[in-house]
C-alpha cells in the first residue's frame, strides 16, 4: 500500500513539473510546494490579532505624523474618461479561462470549478459584472479582504509583526470585474500619455529589468564622461496601507487625470466600505473597517498607486535630477565630476527634503532608516573622492559599499561580483534542496 502511494504521489510531482516546465513563477511555486515551504506555520509565533494591532498602529502614526502638513498639489488634464463600458460574454469567458485557478475563502466556489463549468455559469457571471459596471457600484460582499502576514524576506525576525507584509486575498469575482476596469483604465492611460515615462511598474512593456538596464544605461555612459553616479534608493513606510482615498479619488484620478461619470464613482465604491480580517496559522481577528490604502493582492491596487504617486516623476525633474521608479520603489540618481561631490550630495539633500515634504502632504512617509546611499563609477575616479569632506559636511549620511535595488546587488565599480556570489550560493541551496527530495522519489 505504501508503495502504491509513493508511486502515485511521484507521478503526481512529475506531471504538475512537467506542465510548468516552460512556466518560471508556476514551477518554482511547484518546487516550493513539493518541499513545504509554502505551508502556513500551525504554532505561529504572533496571533492574527497582534498583527493586526501592528498593521493599525502602522498605519496610524503615519497618519498622526502628516496631519498637519500642507495641503497636496495636483496637476490637471483636459482629457476625460466619463463611462465604464460593459463587457460581452465572450470577452468575460477570455478573462476567467486565463486568471490563475487560485481560490480563497470568499469564494463561494472554487475557481477551477467556475473555470470548467464557465460556460454554464457566464450567463449569471455577465449579468453580475455589467450590472456592477452600470450602477458604479461594487457589492459589499466583493469589499472583503482576508489579509495573510507574509514575512518580507529572509533574516528577519520572525516573532515580530512589524517584518511581516499584509497580502490581501480578494475573492474571484472582485478580481475579474477589477480586471475589467484595469483593462480599460490602461488604455485610456496609455492613450494619452498620462502616466510618468519613468514608472516602470505594473505596465505593459515595462519591468524591473527595463528599470535596471535604463539605470545602469546611463550609469555606463557617466562613467565614458569620467563622471560618477550618486545614486539614492528611498523606501515608503507602508506605502500601500496608507494610501488616502480622498486625496486619490478628488485630486488624482478627478483632478489629474480626468475620470468621471460612472468610471469614476466605481472606483469610489470600490475603495470606500472595505472590511478586513487577519488570517494567520489557526488564528484570526474580527472584521474591522479599511478606512485607508489600497489592498496588496488586488489586480486594481497597484495601477491606483503609480496613479497616487504619478506627482514624483515631476517633482525630481524640478530638482534635475534623474528619477526611476517602481511601484513604491523610488530611486534618484545624478552624475558629476568627483571634484562637484559636495554640490551633487547639497542637491540631493534638497530632493530628499522635497520628497519628503511631498510624501507628507500626501499622507504617506519615507523611511529614512532604509533611505540608501553609493557611489558608483570607475575605481579611479571612486579614489578622487574626498569622504573626509563629505562626512564633515553631511554627517546624517552613510554611503555604502553595495545596495539591493530591486533583486540586483550593485557594488560602487558596478563589478556585480557581489551579486554573483548570492546567486551561486542561492542556486547551490536549491539544488542540495531538490536533491534532498529526490532519492525518495526516484524510480
Amino acid at each position: 500500500m505504501h508503495r502504491q502511494y509513493r508511486e502515485k504521489e511521484r507521478t503526481y510531482w512529475e506531471t504538475r513539473i512537467a506542465s510548468h516546465a516552460r512556466e518560471p513563477k508556476r514551477l518554482w511555486a511547484t518546487f516550493d510546494a513539493l518541499l513545504g515551504r509554502c505551508r502556513p506555520p500551525n504554532d505561529p509565533l504572533f496571533t492574527a490579532d497582534d498583527f493586526l494591532a501592528s498593521y493599525t498602529a502602522k498605519i496610524l502614526d503615519v497618519r498622526r505624523a502628516t496631519e498637519n502638513s500642507s495641503p497636496p498639489q495636483h496637476s490637471t488634464t483636459d482629457c476625460r474618461l466619463p463611462s465604464l463600458n460593459v463587457v460581452t460574454s465572450e470577452e468575460l469567458r477570455r478573462l476567467v479561462l486565463a486568471s490563475p485557478p487560485k481560490s480563497c475563502e470568499l469564494d463561494p466556489l472554487p475557481t477551477f470549478l467556475l473555470q470548467e463549468y464557465v460556460d454554464v455559469l457566464l450567463p449569471l457571471l455577465t449579468v453580475l459584472c455589467n450590472r456592477s459596471i452600470q450602477d458604479g457600484v461594487l457589492s459589499p460582499s466583493q469589499k472583503r479582504s482576508i489579509l495573510i502576514p507574509v514575512l518580507k524576506s529572509d533574516g528577519l525576525d520572525p516573532s515580530d509583526p512589524a517584518n511581516y507584509r499584509p497580502i490581501a486575498n480578494v475573492s474571484f469575482l472582485s478580481k475579474v470585474i477589477e480586471k475589467i476596469v484595469a483593462g480599460q483604465l490602461i488604455t485610456y492611460l496609455d492613450g494619452n500619455n498620462l502616466l510618468p515615462s519613468c514608472q516602470s511598474g505594473f505596465r505593459k512593456f515595462h519591468s524591473t529589468e527595463t528599470l535596471l538596464l535604463r539605470l545602469l544605461s546611463d550609469i555606463y555612459g557617466a562613467i565614458d564622461r569620467s563622471q560618477l553616479t550618486l545614486l539614492a534608493l528611498f523606501d515608503v513606510s507602508a506605502a500601500f496601507d496608507t494610501v488616502d482615498h480622498e486625496i486619490l479619488l478628488n485630486m488624482r484620478l478627478h483632478v489629474s487625470f480626468g475620470l468621471s461619470g460612472n468610471f469614476f464613482e466605481w472606483i469610489g465604491s470600490f475603495l470606500h466600505g472595505r472590511s478586513l480580517s487577519v488570517v494567520h496559522g489557526p488564528t484570526r481577528s474580527r472584521w474591522v473597517p479599511a478606512l485607508y490604502g489600497l489592498p496588496q493582492g488586488s489586480v486594481l491596487g497597484p495601477l491606483l498607486y503609480i496613479i497616487y504617486t504619478s506627482g514624483l516623476a515631476s517633482l525630481l525633474a524640478e530638482h534635475a535630477v534623474l528619477g526611476q521608479l517602481y511601484a513604491d520603489d523610488i530611486q534618484a540618481y545624478l552624475h558629476c565630476l568627483s571634484s562637484n561631490a559636495t554640490s551633487a550630495v547639497r542637491a540631493m539633500s534638497r530632493t530628499l527634503d522635497a520628497l519628503g515634504m511631498w510624501m507628507s502632504s500626501n499622507r504617506l512617509r519615507l523611511n529614512s532608516a532604509k533611505t540608501k546611499f553609493i557611489w558608483l563609477g570607475t575605481r579611479q575616479q571612486l579614489a578622487k573622492l574626498d569622504l573626509a569632506t563629505l562626512a564633515a559636511e553631511f554627517p546624517s549620511y552613510t554611503f555604502s559599499a553595495t545596495v539591493r535595488d530591486l533583486g540586483l546587488i550593485l557594488d560602487q565599480e558596478l563589478t556585480l561580483a557581489p551579486h554573483l556570489h548570492s546567486l551561486s550560493r542561492n542556486c547551490f541551496y536549491q539544488l542540495r534542496q531538490l536533491l534532498s527530495f529526490a532519492p525518495s522519489h526516484a524510480h
